[in-house]
């Protein structure tokens, strides 16, 4: 933590859905900036607006390994001309006495009023109290009056505090009295005669074992920024935001992480806001806190009484549930919706704003490092998976089927007491015998299967073949050109079993072969793209392939019959073409991929049957 904070006054299927309310999506913000015109070798602190954000006070505090003035703290503020600039800072209620420190915690809404957090070192006690000054004319205030809060007993401890401008409501972090524990977040409301309630602690949605300090509410008088150590986050402290549910003030939503840019590997707080203008103290980069400013871009969206959606789920790597892990919730847009964590049984659960909006999850990426190759399951309330989530290009998890990357495809050939079995489903399940798919063989007992990077182990389940104590059913795994890689085992349930470690091996041995004596793709008539199966291929090929740079390919291109000779040469040409573009965008060179083109001159099988003349149509490559 930064010195000033920890010295501050030098005081020591269907997912499982149940309706909540209140929810809101979390402010966009601008790049932060510093402000250059307020920061100083010093260390400033404590943002605080007020004037329509035109005159800003804040905290400069001095340490004693900074040269040019001895430790100590002062209250400074700057007021920003009709350009938008700020002017150079003044100091505010500058004490005569060095043992007596000064911080603003408040400003009433006209301006008039300056509530102030004052530390008074004397011989043998340091003396904490809550006072506020008046303007009486230009530039000259009052005397600080003391304010008593019922319940409030300042002693040793690290406080911070915030009073809105209606000054009706004090906001406090303090630690627990007689207690070693760190800071939680209470309130204080002023009632009839201008008198201050007893606190009332926030609850534990907010309050965590660690650190939350320097609360901030906004004009609603129900969104509540802090900062905290104790959410999970970017840095040593972030800034989150919760809303208040209800009038008892112990009801809260689950704060959410602000994320970057507000937010960085260092220590971010002192957060305050006026209309659309961000105001905050961050150490990123740096020894020292320094103020930076933002603006919101698109502002808090509240669902209020609207329903809106809770989703558990569950998060499981190499089989068994991962704790702790922490994860961030994106809407379509980009914007940050959400955080959770797992538990100790690898439950998490976040809120959707809306149950038809789409939403990613992305995993803390030291946790991603743990837990490689994980698997997220929505669950219902008994806690059993009901579907699981795919995985973008970015590595995001979602349920949107339209973004799930796939791998390679899997293929096999099925066979009952030596025969091909066409027309069998057969169901996957994923290695924690999660339902994922049903797949169906063609006529020659073929099956094709599009497997999720993350599965390296799943199942096939015959629905009728291995039945009726008739245990003959074999499933051979094939690589991209139909030739055998191995024999599928069984699981005790008759399940086949597909082991990628096993079938990784098998097809480098297999592709080994094919590159030394080349291979051929095959296009459908008429056509000069590639075929899915064709990429597929390709790139079982490619992937065993280290120096693709300097690797030379020579790429021929072949026709059927069925068209005019100048035809067939020409479409000969584009798939020769297609191919070396493909190459190319797979780290080939260029000037090492040599094409040509024989058209319908060099046929590999007889052109008078259908089957002859799809293997007419292709491009034979060879790697030198």
């Amino acid at each position: 933590m930064s010195t000033f904070f920890r010295s501050l006054f030098l005081v020591t299927a269907l997912l499982y859905s149940s309706i909540l309310f209140s929810q809101f999506k979390i402010p966009t913000f601008t790049a932060p900036t510093k402000v250059d015109a307020l920061n100083s070798y010093a260390e400033e602190s404590m943002p605080l607006p007020c004037k329509d954000g035109n005159r800003l006070f804040f905290l400069r505090t001095y340490l004693e390994d900074m040269k040019g003035k001895t430790e100590g703290q002062d209250i400074w503020y700057s007021d920003r001309d009709e350009n938008g600039n700020w002017g150079k800072p003044n100091s505010f209620l500058r004490a005569n006495n060095p043992k007596v420190t000064n911080a603003v915690i408040g400003i009433s809404k006209d301006a008039s009023k300056v509530y102030v957090f004052q530390n008074e070192y004397k011989k043998k006690k340091i003396d904490l109290k809550l006072t506020y000054t008046s303007r009486i004319a230009k530039n000259q205030w009052s005397d600080l009056k003391k304010l008593d809060v019922p319940g409030l007993n300042l002693v040793d401890g690290y406080y911070s505090f915030y009073i809105t401008p209606n000054e009706d409501i004090l906001m406090i972090s303090m630690a627990p009295a007689d207690t070693n524990a760190f800071e939680d977040l209470y309130v204080s409301l002023k009632g009839e005669n201008d008198k201050w309630s007893e606190l009332i602690y926030l609850g534990d949605v907010v309050n965590t074992p660690d650190y939350d300090v320097t609360p901030f509410l906004a004009k609603d008088k129900k969104t509540l920024y802090f900062a905290s150590n104790g959410h999970g986050g970017l840095g040593e402290s972030d800034i989150f935001v919760t809303y208040r549910l209800d009038n008892t003030w112990k009801n809260w939503t689950k704060p959410v992480n602000l994320g970057a840019p507000i937010n960085s590997e260092g220590y971010d707080a002192y957060l305050a806001i006026d209309n659309n203008e961000v105001f905050f103290t961050s150490n990123r980069n740096q020894d020292y806190s320094d103020i930076y400013y933002s603006q919101i871009k698109e502002d808090i969206k509240f669902v209020g009484n609207e329903e809106y959606v809770k989703v558990n789920a569950k998060y499981m790597s190499g089989g068994l549930p991962s704790p702790g892990v922490r994860i961030s919730v994106y809407d379509i847009k980009g914007d940050l919706v959400d955080d959770a964590e797992t538990d100790e049984n690898g439950l998490f659960f976040y809120t959707k704003l809306n149950p038809k909006d789409l939403y990613y999850l992305k995993i803390n990426e030291e946790d991603l490092k743990t837990y490689p190759k994980a698997k997220i399951y929505g669950v219902d309330e008994n806690g059993n998976s009901t579907k699981r989530f795919g995985i973008t290009a970015e590595n995001l998890y979602t349920l949107e089927e339209s973004k799930i990357v796939f791998a390679d495809q899997v293929n096999g050939a099925l066979t009952l007491q030596n025969k091909p079995k066409s027309q069998e489903k057969l169901v996957v399940f994923d290695a924690n015998n999660f339902r994922l798919d049903t797949v169906t063989t063609d006529s020659k007992g073929v099956l094709h299967y599009n497997k999720m990077v993350i599965d390296d182990l799943f199942y096939f389940q015959s629905l009728s073949a291995n039945t009726e104590g008739d245990n003959s059913a074999e499933l051979v795994f094939l690589d991209p050109f139909g030739k055998q890689l191995f024999n599928a085992e069984k699981d005790p349930t008759n399940r086949f079993v597909f082991d990628g470690k096993k079938n990784q091996e098998a097809m480098n041995k297999n592709t080994a072969n094919l590159l030394s004596n080349g291979f051929t793709i095959l296009f459908d008539f008429g056509s000069s793209s590639l075929t899915i199966n064709a990429i597929n291929q390709l790139s079982s090929m490619i992937k065993v392939i280290d120096d693709r740079k300097s690797t030379k390919v020579q790429l021929v291109g072949h026709a059927d019959e069925r068209d005019s000779e100048s035809v067939n040469m020409e479409v000969s040409r584009r798939r020769a073409e297609v191919v070396k573009q493909y190459l190319i965008s797979q780290g080939f060179a260029e000037k090492n991929i040599k094409t040509s083109a024989k058209g319908e001159s060099t046929p590999v099988a007889s052109n008078s049957t259908e089957e002859g003349r799809a293997k007419n149509r292709r491009v034979e490559i060879n790697f030198n």
